[in-house]
Parts: C-alpha cells; structure tokens; sequence
C-alpha cells in the first residue's frame, strides 16, 4: 500500500549527505474536498545550512501550503579535525486534490551524492507512495506504516548492536523492512554490506563486524505495508483495486 524509502548510515566520516527518513500522515479533509497530508522529512549533513524538500513524481500530488524546519541536532563538541554534521527535520503539508495514488520524490537540496561511504553507495534519493483509497476493512483513508530510527548512527568498531527499527501501522497492517533491490530506484548499490544483517519481518539491523575503517556505510532501505488480508482500496471517482497479503513466511 505505501512504499517509503528510507536511508541510514552507520559509522563515521565527513562530506554532504549522511542520511535520511521520509514519510506522510493523512490529516483529513479540506472545507472545500481536498485532502491535506503532513510530510516529515528527517536528513543529516555536513552542515544546518542543507535539508530535504519534495516533488510530484508521478500523479495529480497538488501542492505544499506550509514549510517548517526545525534543527534537531548538531556537532556542536566534536573538534574542528573530526566530521561535522548536523540533523534537521522539515515538515511540510500539502492540499491534495485527489484520494488516488501519487509519489513524490526528494530533491536534493545541496547535492547528488552520498558523502564518500565504504560500500560505495553514492546517488540517493527519498521518495513516497502515497494512497488514500477507502479501504474496505477500516472504512477510512489508507495510512502509512510509521517508523522512527535516526538517518545518522554512531557504532563503535567491532562492537555488536542490535537496532530494532520501530515501526508500526495504524492500520493494522503487516510492516516489512527490507533492503533496496530496484537499481537506480530504491538503491543505488542494491546490497546489504558485510557484516550487516536485515531481519525484514521484525525490521531488526544487526550489526556484528567490519574491518577498520574511518569511512561510513550507506545502507539503503525500504518500509513498506501490506494488509493482513485481501482487501479493496476505493477511490472518489469510481474506481477501486484490490490488495493482497503478503504470502506466509516458510
């Protein structure tokens, strides 16, 4: 139902883009028939100066009425011979003429690139499918799954961790967390590194071991929901689709 591009690094190093989180909230209905979404966006930089705003990429996604960012977090101790970087959260809401589907897609407010990661990953994007169809179980709008993790992660060298990625969906609906496998799409390398493993089901990062190395990791996730059983999204202009359930686990 919604697919939501996430990216986390792990470790440490310095350049522009560390690191970020997108997702949407369905807030309801305008006086005059419209839909209003609040977009939340969480990235990390080299500097306060960057932060993430968005497009339409595919559909009718109408437009931002409001913008709101918010500085989280910074390197304000860390010595001027280390990496810097600094968390900013931007939400934004948009007046949605239409309940059926449509994604948008960061833009990349300061550059192209990754800063330079150990597992090469280099391009990045965030993007989300939104789809506010009926659904036939709830009888309300479709919602997206919630996540929170932070987009920037510290781990000390060969120091085992285990991340449990919270996520949640308020329809009830079955949250998978799994690597990015569509190149140029959800991922720009397409491979969890070594030492690294995704539990997709209980969205768990384990992180067992690596070489020694200043650089970062990019790692390039998607969260996505799907509905414990078949179901139908309606929209207000007559039409409908049906979704189904993820097959059972062997």
């Amino acid at each position: 139902l919604l697919l939501q591009l996430l990216l986390l690094t792990s470790l440490v190093s310095a350049a522009h883009h560390w690191g970020g989180t997108m997702n949407y909230a369905y807030k309801g209905r305008n006086p005059d028939g419209s839909y209003q979404i609040s977009l939340r966006g969480k990235d990390t930089y080299d500097t306060c100066a960057y932060y993430h705003y968005w497009s339409c990429y595919t559909g009718n996604c109408g437009s931002a009425t409001s913008r709101k960012l918010i500085n989280i977090d910074s390197s304000t101790n860390t010595p001027s011979y280390e990496s810097q970087w600094c968390q900013t959260e931007t939400v934004e809401t948009w007046r949605v003429p239409s309940d059926k589907p449509f994604l948008l897609r960061n833009i990349r407010a300061s550059s192209c690139c990754w800063i330079t990661t150990r597992n090469s990953v280099s391009n990045w994007r965030l993007e989300s499918l939104v789809d506010l169809g009926t659904r036939s179980d709830t009888g309300e709008p479709n919602r997206s799954p919630d996540i929170a993790v932070l987009p920037f992660v510290r781990i000390p060298q060969n120091c085992p961790r285990t991340y449990k990625l919270a996520a949640s969906d308020a329809d009830g609906d079955r949250v998978v967390c799994r690597y990015g496998n569509l190149p140029g799409v959800e991922c720009d390398r397409c491979f969890l590194p070594s030492g690294f493993h995704l539990d997709p089901d209980s969205c768990t990062l384990r992180y067992q071991y690596t070489t020694a190395n200043t650089y970062i990791f990019g790692l390039e996730l998607v969260v996505e929901d799907h509905p414990r059983n078949t179901i139908d999204l309606f929209y207000s202009d007559g039409s409908s689709t049906r979704k189904y359930p993820l097959p059972a686990n062997p």
